[in-house]
């Protein structure tokens, strides 16, 4: 299998490990497809899944909203969350400064206290939405936060999405 292929699925298997997919194959005692058993060998899932799947449906699920592939059961997922100040992707989550903001206070209890509220409301929104009727604006459980990379200079761009120059103050703040 070549390692683009070991790429998609494993991308595309994300959601058989996601909260609301486990409950739809925990339950069952025979499965539509081998995929779907999370107790075979990864190597057969994976292989039976690209085997099922066409080029198109491949290529299509390499994107955050993945739309998945209803004729074998492969469930929408997005897996592009934005939870770098807040559960921001959600029109019910709480909007916090941006990073370098956060940082200005230097106050890392309060920035422990964002990550903890930012968690709780992207669980909570997560428990909330019917999953799978648009994959475009359905939330996932995984986020992408925070941004560790140090800024050494404003022109490389997204800058305000770090804590800021200084590595030891963002260690502690990621």
């Amino acid at each position: 299998m070549s390692p683009l292929h070991v790429l998609i699925a494993l991308v595309l298997l994300l959601h058989n490990s996601c909260a609301e997919c486990r409950h739809v194959y925990a339950k069952k005692e025979t499965y539509d497809y081998p995929w779907q058993n999370p107790s075979l060998p990864l190597e057969d899932r994976l292989t039976n899944l690209l085997g099922l799947m066409n080029y198109t449906e491949k290529i299509d699920n390499l994107q955050a909203g993945a739309p998945g592939a209803p004729r074998i059961g492969l469930m929408p997922y997005n897996w592009g969350h934005e939870c770098e100040r807040g559960d921001v992707s959600s029109t019910l989550g709480t909007c916090f400064p941006q990073s370098m903001g956060l940082a200005a206070s230097f106050n890392i209890t309060l920035l422990n206290l964002v990550g903890r509220a930012t968690a709780d409301e992207v669980r909570a929104n997560y428990n909330t939405v019917t999953h799978g009727s648009n994959p475009q604006y359905d939330v996932g459980a995984n986020c992408w936060s925070p941004m560790i990379n140090i800024n050494r200079d404003p022109r490389w761009g997204r800058s305000q999405e770090g804590y800021g120059e200084d590595p030891q103050r963002g260690e502690k703040r990621t």
